[in-house]
């Protein structure tokens, strides 16, 4: 089964980069992308996705409000956040929000593909842990180059 990675920037260049750079990561991976959060929680309510990068400053409801939401439909996958805003108060709220990475903008296209390396990695066990005791989500059930962005 593929691996569906879902990247949320409102900067369609970044997104443009990240698409590119993630899709590097192999046949079976599948890149989506979404321009805001409403756009992002539409994407998640249609198809299963093990994976979200996202942007935190955004137009409309931020990348902090969008984990909450998302953390509510799946809450076994990882969650990376990419921003410019690094600092104190956006630590505490990646501890609370149990988000997997915090990564720094301009980030290294070989650092964000790590990190993501070992995010779905963690997010394959935390799928099948959560299956053995019947807590799937119902997405998860019903689908049994270097740079700087």
């Amino acid at each position: 089964m593929a691996r569906r990675i879902l990247v949320v920037d409102d900067d369609e260049r970044i997104l443009f980069v990240l698409e590119h750079a993630l899709s590097s990561l192999g046949p079976d991976t599948e890149v989506i992308t979404a321009t805001n959060a409403a756009q992002a929680l539409e994407q998640v309510s249609e198809v299963r996705v093990d994976l979200v990068l996202t942007d935190l400053r955004m137009p409309g409801q931020d990348g902090i409000s969008l984990t909450s939401d998302l953390r509510a439909l799946i809450p076994t996958a990882p969650i990376i956040w990419v921003t410019a805003h690094q600092g104190p108060a956006v630590s505490a709220e990646a501890r609370r929000l149990g988000v997997f990475g915090c990564l720094t903008k301009p980030a290294d296209l070989r650092e964000i593909r790590a990190m993501v390396r070992r995010a779905l990695e963690c997010g394959s066990g935390l799928r099948a842990i959560a299956a053995r005791n019947g807590a799937a989500n119902g997405a998860y059930a019903e689908e049994g180059g270097s740079g700087r962005v």
